[in-house]
């Protein structure tokens, strides 16, 4: 999410308009923000009480809202406040925000949400602050139909409505013979290896621990499969034993957080991503566009990607026989994975390069602002 933002600021930079990234600390926040700072992005923290949910002092955290999360707000400045809208409490509480200051919104929608109802204590606040929302997107068809199954009838019939899926610069992400040498020997992998790889958060969420099952069952049948995982997370030390425990540390890479993983996802032969949920998998169009065959759960987000693409593949979420099996077969086609890579790359650059990303934005900013 924080990568679209920061692509999203990019666009609207080259169109003439001045962004400021406000946003709440994450793991990793002061290394991010210092990167873009470099390239000249304004980014603040920003921070507000948080109030839709049923916390025990939510009466309290409103009127702090209206008091310190309005002001701070308006000491951006903006004209339009985006939200992304991942979940309730934080989304949602900025959209009021912005109605209380009087500000138009815009909402980007990157995962599905839960489908429950809304308390007594929410529906009145969500419909005051949808008010302000002039128009919504989502970075996936499923995502726009979850999102509007639970805030259809809070919207105004003339909110824009729109689906831009995640774009990736294909000028940095290439296939590159070179970079996979050069991975691999980073990574400390055999040239002739057959490396799975997954780019993505050490959380439930991703289920990594589903990944590593999937790989010690593969490792028997294929002696020369290594597993690459790049990311960190709050699973990390659970998996490093759960590896262990399997006896399968020479076989393990933990790559931890990378900067440059395009320097990276060219050592992969598969990239696979076994999350239970997903709003738009970027990794998943990364190594696309590297030319390694992606694979993925087939759940909203993964699908929109996978489900027509000549370059990847779905996997059941709730069959890990099946799964292991397709995976199996895979590895053992090198030709019919070569072929993959070369069409996964050509997808990418006709459905989700950055000049696409573009064009999209600007239609539906044009008016908004």
């Amino acid at each position: 999410m924080e990568l679209r933002l920061a692509q999203e600021a990019k666009v609207l930079a080259a169109s003439g308009y001045d962004s400021v990234l406000a946003l709440r600390r994450f793991p990793g926040f002061q290394a991010w923000a210092q990167h873009l700072r470099a390239s000249q992005m304004q980014v603040r923290v920003y921070e507000p009480p948080l109030f839709l949910e049923h916390w025990a002092w939510r009466r309290w955290s409103l009127l702090r809202a209206r008091l310190t999360g309005a002001w701070r707000l308006r000491q951006l400045r903006p004209d339009l406040v985006h939200v992304a809208f991942c979940w309730t409490s934080y989304g949602a509480s900025i959209v009021w925000l912005a109605r209380q200051c009087r500000l138009p919104a815009v909402i980007s929608v990157h995962n599905a949400f839960p489908l429950e109802p809304f308390s007594t204590w929410q529906r009145p606040l969500l419909q005051e602050a949808f008010r302000s929302v002039k128009g919504v997107y989502a970075v996936s068809s499923s995502a726009m139909r979850h999102f509007l199954d639970l805030y259809r009838d809070m919207l105004a019939p003339q909110t824009r409505l729109a689906v831009i899926p995640n774009g990736v610069d294909t000028d940095t992400f290439i296939v590159s013979p070179e970079r996979k040498v050069l991975a691999r020997r980073q990574l400390g992998l055999p040239p002739d290896a057959l490396v799975l790889g997954c780019v993505a958060r050490l959380s439930a969420q991703k289920r990594p621990q589903a990944l590593l099952a999937l790989f010690a069952s593969l490792a028997v049948q294929f002696p020369q499969l290594y597993l690459v995982l790049v990311g960190t997370g709050p699973l990390e030390a659970m998996l490093r034993l759960q590896v262990q425990q399997a006896r399968l540390q020479e076989r393990v890479v933990f790559a931890g957080f990378q900067q440059r993983v395009e320097l990276l996802m060219p050592a992969f032969d598969l990239h696979v991503l076994l999350s239970k949920n997903e709003g738009f998998g970027i990794a998943t169009i990364e190594a696309m566009a590297c030319g390694v065959p992606a694979v993925g759960t087939d759940v909203p987000g993964t699908h929109d990607i996978l489900h027509d693409s000549a370059g990847g593949l779905l996997l059941p979420l709730d069959d890990e026989h099946a799964a292991c099996a397709l995976v199996a077969k895979l590895l053992m086609d090198a030709p019919r994975r070569a072929r993959m890579g070369r069409l996964a790359r050509e997808e990418t650059v006709q459905r989700y390069s950055m000049s696409r990303l573009e064009r999209q934005l600007r239609q539906f900013y044009a008016g908004l602002v």
